[in-house]
């Protein structure tokens, strides 16, 4: 019966990925790889143990399981199947993809940039250069959220009595601008939910330390 697949990874993120120890053990079959001075490296060597999981992965995902391994450590979007194909660099920073009019339209919508017009202007280049060399750090979590394809356009305009042509006119550009002041409001309190909780957990180890303290002395 195979063994459980055993991995160690340490990694050191400076201009690259230097991967440290990479230990497979499948069926009592060890791989190490050492030395790797890239992220594209440690995504091979840990493709060694390549499984059907990861078949599954690169269909839903585009990723492979280790892709989103060193995803999560590099804090970027890492895709070896990208530096394969010749497509980009194997880590690269997340972006909004604007090679549409509706997901300009978007961008300016969340960016505040008005007027919402879906042209690569001067505002919305400044705000996506911003991103791009990292004069602001790009959150995705809002604009996911957003309707941007031709289909969730349509769903939207139809949920709202709009006409489903899936493209953003002056109606729905109202709309997206309320939906997104809606989620923006959602993820406020969110964060400030989880801010009270963590006070309040302080606050209540501060007062069990204050009073064992009483206790002893």
């Amino acid at each position: 019966m195979m063994k459980k697949t055993i991995l160690i990874l340490s990694l050191l993120c400076l201009q690259g990925c230097t991967l440290l120890v990479t230990t497979f053990e499948i069926g009592g079959a060890a791989a190490t790889a050492e030395g790797a001075s890239t992220a594209v490296e440690v995504a091979q060597a840990l493709d060694i143990a390549g499984t059907a999981g990861d078949a599954v992965s690169v269909k839903e995902t585009g990723k492979t399981l280790s892709d989103h391994v060193v995803s999560g450590l590099t804090g970027k979007d890492c895709r070896l199947i990208r530096k394969i194909r010749g497509r980009g660099d194997y880590c690269e920073r997340p972006l909004p993809n604007l090679n549409t009019r509706n997901k300009i339209k978007v961008f300016q919508i969340v960016e505040g940039i008005r007027p919402v017009n879906g042209k690569m202007g001067p505002l919305t280049r400044q705000a996506y250069w911003n991103y791009e060399h990292e004069v602001k750090k790009w959150n995705p979590k809002i604009y996911k959220k957003m309707p941007k394809t031709a289909p969730e356009i349509i769903r939207l305009q139809q949920d709202n009595g709009l006409e489903a042509i899936g493209e953003i006119g002056p109606k729905t550009t109202r709309l997206l601008i309320r939906l997104h002041k809606e989620i923006k409001d959602g993820f406020d309190k969110e964060t400030k939910r989880s801010i009270r909780d963590l006070d309040r957990r302080s606050s209540q180890g501060h007062v069990i330390w204050s009073h064992q303290r009483t206790i002893e002395e």
